[in-house]
C-alpha cells in the first residue's frame, strides 16, 4: 500500500507541483526522496535553495515521513541538523497528509517561524528580542549558504560529468557507472548540496578540535553570522576537497549501486 500511496503522490506532483517546491526519488528507491524548496519572496530567506531528504516508512501513511533539511538554514525551528520542529510531522500527522502539504508547511515555517517551540533557543530568542537582527542574520546565512553551495557544485560538477560519460576519469570503475550516464544537471547539483555536507561536516569537527579564540565573537552574536552553526571557509573547502577528492569519488559511486 505505502509504495502504491507514493507513486500517486509523485505523479500529483508531476502534474501539479506545488509553488517554490519540488520532490523526487533519489534514483530508484520510492521511499528516499529528494525535496527543492525555493526561499519565499516574504521572508529572509528569499533568494535561497534549500535540499531536503524525505524517507518514507514501509507503513506510510499511516505514519509521517522523516523530513530533515540537507541545507544549512538558519531557523528557530530547525537545527544544525536539519531537523525539523513541526506538529504534522510528530503528533499531528494524518494518512490525509501528502508530502507537497509537508513542503508547504515548511514553506510557511519559513515565513512564520514558531519561537515558543524552538528547536534552537538562541535563535528563538534574537527572533522574539530584536526581530531586524533576525532578519538580517537570516539573510546573510542564506546567501553565504548559497555562495558555499555554488562553490561546492562547481568543484563536484566534473565528478559527477566523468560518472555520466561511463566514468572517463582515472581510477573510476566504468561498470559501476551506468546509472549516472543520463543524470539530469539539476539531479547532479542537488546531490552535489547533499555531498557538500560531508565537507561542511569535516571543517565543523576540525573546528570542535581547536580551543575558540577569546577574540572570536559569541555564538549568535552579530559579529557570528552563523549563530549555533559552522559557517563554512571557501579556502578550506578547496583544499579539502583536493585532499578528499577520491573519497568523494568513491561516495558517489557507492550512491549509484
Amino acid at each position: 500500500m505505502a509504495l502504491k500511496r507514493i507513486q500517486k503522490e509523485l505523479n500529483d506532483l508531476q502534474r501539479d507541483p506545488p509553488a517554490s517546491c519540488s520532490a523526487g526519488p533519489v534514483g530508484e528507491d520510492m521511499f528516499h526522496w529528494q525535496a527543492t524548496i525555493t526561499g519565499p519572496n516574504d521572508s529572509p530567506y528569499h533568494g535561497g535553495v534549500f535540499f531536503l531528504s524525505v524517507h518514507f516508512p514501509t507503513d506510510y501513511p499511516f505514519k509521517p515521513p522523516k523530513v530533515a533539511f540537507t541545507t544549512k538554514i538558519y531557523h528557530p525551528n530547525i537545527n544544525s541538523n536539519g531537523s525539523i520542529c513541526l506538529d504534522i510531522l510528530r503528533s499531528q500527522w494524518s494518512p490525509a497528509l501528502t508530502i507537497s502539504k509537508v513542503l508547504l508547511s515548511i514553506c510557511s515555517l519559513l515565513c512564520d517561524p514558531n519561537p515558543d517551540d524552538p528547536l534552537v533557543p538562541d535563535i528563538a530568542h534574537i527572533y522574539k528580542a530584536d526581530r531586524q537582527k533576525y532578519n538580517k542574520l537570516a539573510r546573510e546565512w542564506t546567501q553565504r549558504q548559497t555562495n558555499y553551495s555554488e562553490r561546492i557544485s562547481e568543484l563536484l560538477l566534473p565528478i559527477f560529468r566523468s560518472l555520466s560519460n561511463g566514468g572517463k576519469t582515472k581510477g573510476f570503475e566504468s561498470n559501476r557507472c551506468g546509472p549516472w550516464r543520463k543524470l539530469p544537471r539539476s539531479a547532479m547539483a542537488a546531490q552535489c548540496d547533499t555531498l557538500s555536507g560531508y565537507l561542511l561536516q569535516q571543517q565543523s569537527d576540525q573546528g570542535s578540535n581547536s580551543e575558540r579564540s577569546t577574540d572570536s565573537p559569541l555564538p549568535g552574536s552579530e559579529e557570528d553570522l552563523s549563530g549555533p552553526h559552522p559557517l563554512p571557509d571557501p579556502e578550506w573547502t578547496e583544499e579539502r576537497f583536493r585532499v578528499d577528492r577520491k573519497k568523494l569519488e568513491i561516495m558517489l559511486l557507492d550512491r549509484s549501486d
